[in-house]
């Protein structure tokens, strides 16, 4: 079960690597794997979630601990695990949050 922490008011592309050795270990929550994003939308955690994953939820850290709805706040949830060329890269969790409208406006940075 994997539990992502995303900044207060975050909207942007969240790219979080796991099973990265020189990565700090993810925290539990109340048994639930917690991988945390920073300001930038990035994070990194030393564990890989191995199935763990089927079960996720997205929540902001704010005092509320407001949760996030795949499909409406989340968006184009995806996995990179391989570079541009098909070489092996970091494995990493990557989501949308906001709105549709804010991807398609180009105003926010594009996650490579």
């Amino acid at each position: 079960m994997l539990q992502f922490q995303i900044p207060s008011g975050y909207v942007g592309w969240v790219e979080i690597e796991y099973g990265n050795p020189g990565c700090p270990p993810a925290p539990r929550e109340n048994g639930w794997l917690l991988l945390i994003s920073g300001h930038d939308g990035r994070g990194c955690a030393r564990e890989s979630p191995a199935g763990t994953w089927l079960r996720k939820k997205y929540r902001y850290d704010d005092p509320a601990r407001t949760e996030l709805a795949a499909g409406s706040d989340i968006r184009r949830e995806g996995y990179k695990i391989e570079d541009r060329n098909g070489h092996e890269a970091d494995r990493a969790f990557v989501f949308f949050v906001g709105k549709e409208s804010d991807i398609k406006s180009g105003g926010l940075p594009h996650r490579q």
